[in-house]
């Protein structure tokens, strides 16, 4: 015969950190929400990494479109860079 265990099961956690100790309990069911948590934001990370890699990633429109749009007074220098063959290159490539 098989025991059914029908009350809540929690996490006991504790840290002490510079003499002062914390006590908390976690449910059970926080562990399942955490574990989605990460499979959600992992796939979001695969899926964007993937896209940038196979979708023809180019940072020379943000270079050029973005400083100029919001005011910045580096302006002049992204529209440098944005310009810059050789410079857009090693962008695409430090950023990827």
């Amino acid at each position: 015969m098989a025991i059914v265990d029908t009350q809540p099961r929690y996490n006991e956690l504790r840290s002490t950190i510079a003499g002062v100790t914390v006590e908390g309990r976690a449910h059970s069911l926080s562990t399942w929400f955490v574990l989605a948590l990460r499979l959600v934001v992992g796939f979001a990370f695969f899926y964007t990494g993937i896209e940038k890699i196979f979708g023809g990633f180019d940072a020379q429109s943000y270079l050029v479109n973005v400083a100029a749009t919001n005011g910045n007074p580096l302006e002049g220098l992204f529209l440098w860079m944005g310009q810059t063959p050789w410079f857009v290159d090693f962008v695409n490539v430090a950023v990827l």
